[in-house]
């Protein structure tokens, strides 16, 4: 009797056990998803932020005289 009643505990710690590893796996699976996505989302936010460096350093550079000659150029074709 003492026999079954340990074998029937044993099988219930294992089931517990894997019960567990299941959802820990799967919650291991979803955070290394949900960080690959954030990486994703930090990449995709430093090169616009990179683009946008860029493109406001190209319009600090010219002046007011020679936006107002570029603008002329192109509406005009002078």
């Amino acid at each position: 009797m003492t026999t079954r009643v340990t074998l029937n505990i044993e099988r219930e710690l294992l089931e517990f056990a894997q019960s567990q590893a299941e959802k820990q796996k799967t919650t291991l699976s979803d955070l290394i998803s949900d960080m690959i996505k954030e990486k994703v989302q930090m990449k995709k936010k430093k090169l616009a932020l990179d683009e946008f460096n860029k493109l406001r350093f190209e319009v600090e550079d010219i002046s007011v005289e020679e936006a107002r000659t570029e603008y002329l150029k192109k509406k005009y074709g002078k």
